[in-house]
């Protein structure tokens, strides 16, 4: 996956989205609401590499999956900030 597939998928898809600071490493980054419905597609656009050594860390909210954008942007090399702009 490159910066511009995740940038285009965010763009087709509009998932919720907010810039907090990540608990486990302390930096700001996004948190990514995924809905239920395009889990699948988004699934398929992550490379495999993304789950060797325990996967991406997610949780379940209410119809949808939450996630780090750092826990797929940083091991691809992905600017968070082109895909997620900072207002």
């Amino acid at each position: 996956m490159t910066e511009l597939d995740f940038y285009k998928w965010v763009k087709e898809f509009e998932p919720e989205y907010r810039w907090d600071k990540n608990p486990e490493s302390k930096l700001d980054d996004v948190l990514i609401w995924i809905s239920i419905s395009s889990l699948e597609w988004f699934y398929k656009l992550l490379p495999a590499i993304l789950f060797d050594e325990g996967g991406i860390e997610a949780r379940l909210v209410d119809n949808s999956v939450a996630i780090w954008a750092s826990d797929i942007c940083d091991p691809l090399g992905i600017d968070i900030e082109n895909v997620f702009p900072k207002d």
